[in-house]
């Protein structure tokens, strides 16, 4: 379950393993009239009667709740989550959580030997850095910006507007400048995650998890795909820079952070018996 800022209160009617990333929201759960702090990033045991409980995060943006077993839910597309704007998804019909939804889940036993299972400490992104640094590759359209908007792109503080959302972050901050002859406008063309586009205006936005699929935009650069985490944690006022980076470093950062989750996984597997 992905949360923005504060996440929901759980009630769990079984005993379950769960985890808590992201954004540091101090969770806490209430077992037989005790209360008790969860660490984040540990797998921790929730039994039936229990409720999880929340503050608004202190620090970072968006909150993780997984649930060993996952939920028992329709997969539209082949993915159980959801897109409220194309309206796919999640609980039906691209719906966000609500007040008193049931969600099924169902924790297998070999599962239950989880408890205490921790990510090693490169895992955690927040606290953020102030400014945050997210690393770019160029973008297919680099050409149509000047040297000096490039020089703004990559040496300039940015701030995150109150205006972003899932689909796109924007930023605030000094304008990038076109070559001569250019405008920022193109024939549409392919869009993902990670892309930076620049229009008329000469401010960046990064596009996000729910992006369009193309767009009428020039592409300045590209968010490598090891720092899009870092960006799902960004909320409004944050300061960003921008860092060039290339394919190597890109390539050596994704499979680093992959290892991460391996090794987490291995150790899962090994605790279970299921290695």
């Amino acid at each position: 379950i992905e949360c923005t800022i504060l996440p929901p209160a759980i009630r769990f009617s079984r005993n379950t393993i769960f985890a808590v990333t992201g954004a540091n929201v101090s969770p806490a759960l209430k077992s037989g009239g005790a209360v008790y702090d969860v660490p984040q990033y540990q797998a921790a045991l929730a039994r039936g009667g229990d409720e999880l409980r929340f503050s608004a995060a202190s620090e970072g943006c968006r909150a993780y709740i997984a649930l060993s077993g996952g939920f028992t839910l329709t997969r539209p597309l082949g993915s159980f989550s959801t897109d409220r704007r194309g309206r796919l998804g999640g609980i039906g019909g691209g719906e966000k959580l609500f007040r008193g939804v049931r969600l099924l889940n169902a924790t297998p036993d070999w599962a239950l030997k989880l408890e205490g299972l921790c990510a090693p400490a490169e895992a955690r992104i927040v606290p953020l850095p102030a400014p945050a640094v997210l690393r770019a590759m160029p973008g297919p359209q680099e050409s149509a910006f000047s040297a000096e908007g490039l020089g703004t792109f990559y040496g300039a503080e940015y701030q995150v507007s109150p205006e972003s959302d899932r689909m796109g972050i924007r930023f605030h901050g000094e304008k990038i400048t076109f070559a001569p002859g250019e405008d920022g406008n193109i024939i549409t063309d392919a869009l993902s995650a990670g892309a930076v586009q620049v229009a008329r205006g000469g401010e960046p936005i990064l596009m996000g998890a729910d992006c369009q699929t193309t767009g009428g935009y020039s592409k300045i650069a590209w968010v490598i795909s090891a720092d899009m985490p870092l960006a799902a944690q960004l909320r409004p006022g944050d300061r960003v820079r921008f860092a060039p980076a290339a394919y190597p470093q890109a390539r050596a950062a994704l499979i680093a952070q992959r290892e991460i989750i391996k090794r987490v996984q291995l150790e899962a597997m090994t605790r279970s018996g299921k290695a």
